[in-house]
């Protein structure tokens, strides 16, 4: 978050840890926080982020709300991201069970 940290003489950075969000209605255009304090907040965070890092645990059922953080709430805002991938398991990409989603990095492919 460099934009905050030039408005703060001697921090070079900020990181801010969400508690993550729950979309209502996943299939709506909207960004899916809704109203209130706590979505008032994370947009506030949000315009002011220069990256994202994106957790995300090696299960099937985490993918999808994965997917639709990135194209909900970064994508829309042109915030650069990583995905960190936790918790994983680095012999299941030699027997071929996550091999498919190796190239799942950032929007640049990296």
């Amino acid at each position: 978050m460099a934009k905050a940290a030039q408005q703060s003489p001697g921090i070079a950075e900020v990181y801010v840890d969400t508690a993550g969000w729950f979309d209502l209605d996943p299939d709506s255009c909207g960004d899916g926080l809704g109203d209130g304090y706590s979505a008032d907040a994370l947009r506030t965070v949000l315009d002011v982020t220069d990256e994202a890092i994106v957790p995300i645990l090696p299960a099937p059922m985490c993918f999808d709300p994965t997917a639709r953080t990135i194209r909900k709430l970064l994508e829309p805002r042109n915030i650069p991201y990583r995905v960190f991938i936790n918790d994983w398991d680095p012999e299941t990409v030699s027997t071929g069970c996550w091999k498919h989603r190796t190239s799942f990095a950032d929007r640049d492919g990296r």
